[in-house]
């Protein structure tokens, strides 16, 4: 055997034994120490060239949605959340109180800002003949619902029955005559029906009195168990909307509207980042040292073992350091 040989042998055995022996956690903490040493000192943009990162990200942003991995991904997901946890918790176990009422507060004030997206959206003929139609409905359940309470009264039910059948006879249908007052209406009577049912909404999201309610119906539920999908719905509406939503963010994801938004927000984090070193970004992500060893120790330390068991690992290795001590420079110092 020769010198080569014996030096290779001995290379791939020492290898061997810091990934697979008892060694493996002492050899990824000085790895660790020794990238945390480096990194505490250079910035991130001297490590990372965003110009180079920009376009891997957007690429992989366009293209891991559409493929058949993340449709597979999707799915199994999909029949993760439907059958729901193995032990069942409510939402109080999720979220605290003070979250949500700061929650409902914020989206409750926010509300002035979908005033200019609900009038846009009236000035679409459909969409207001939609809102006043729904007003006329309304409006005539609301009588309906008062004409059966005046039956109850003497006298009131006959004068209440007058007032609907004289509008009957005025607008020609005996069934729908409040539907048809304002569903009916087209043109600028439907924008000014929907304008006046957006500012109905806004008011009442910005009444004070919402956000009681809402926190009450919090604390009527809050410590119930959360219903399981299963209970609502059936396995095959939801694995037909989740395909629909994955297609539609496939589609969006592969965009060039998309992409430049990708682009911008890997930019936007060098901006705030750039300058820090690796170890600074750790810090804020409350990354320690001694996560890093733990996680890497355990995921090295299992692939390393399959690899092993599967009769590979030592010929990956060997295939990576035999060009090395066959080469002419190898040769060349040992002859020496």
């Amino acid at each position: 055997m020769t010198l080569t040989k014996q030096l290779l042998d001995a290379q791939v055995a020492w290898i061997l034994d810091q990934v697979l022996g008892d060694r493996l956690a002492e050899t990824v903490a000085a790895d660790v120490d020794r990238v945390l040493a480096i990194a505490g000192d250079l910035p991130l943009a001297d490590l990372v060239d965003v110009d180079q990162v920009a376009p891997v990200v957007r690429r992989l942003v366009a293209g891991v949605p559409s493929t058949v991995a993340a449709d597979a991904l999707v799915r199994r997901t999909v029949e993760i959340l439907y059958a729901g946890p193995e032990e069942r918790f409510s939402a109080d176990q999720v979220l605290a109180r003070d979250q949500v009422e700061a929650l409902v507060g914020e989206v409750l004030q926010g509300s002035r800002l979908a005033e200019k997206a609900l009038d846009d959206l009236a000035r679409s003929p459909l969409m207001a003949t939609v809102a006043s139609r729904f007003v006329g409905r309304l409006v005539g359940e609301v009588l309906q619902a008062n004409r059966a309470v005046a039956d109850k009264v003497p006298g009131l039910g006959q004068l209440m029955s007058f007032g609907t059948s004289a509008a009957s006879m005025v607008m020609g249908a005996a069934d729908k005559q409040f539907e048809a007052l304002i569903g009916g209406a087209s043109g600028k009577g439907a924008t000014f029906a929907a304008r006046r049912l957006n500012k109905i909404l806004l008011e009442t999201l910005q009444d004070p009195t919402t956000r009681a309610a809402v926190m009450e119906v919090w604390d009527m539920f809050a410590d119930k168990p959360l219903p399981l999908p299963s209970e609502h719905v059936a396995e095959e509406d939801v694995l037909r909307f989740a395909g629909v939503l994955h297609e539609a963010v496939a589609t969006a994801a592969a965009s060039g509207p998309a992409g430049d938004l990708v682009e911008a927000l890997v930019a936007g984090f060098f901006h705030v980042y750039g300058e820090h070193p690796l170890a600074t970004l750790l810090e804020e992500l409350e990354v320690t040292r001694d996560d890093l060893i733990e996680d890497l120790t355990a995921v090295v330390g299992t692939t390393a073992a399959a690899l092993h068991r599967a009769g590979v690992l030592e010929d990956a290795i060997r295939s990576r350091l035999a060009p090395f001590w066959s080469s002419d420079e190898v040769a060349a110092l040992l002859e020496r």
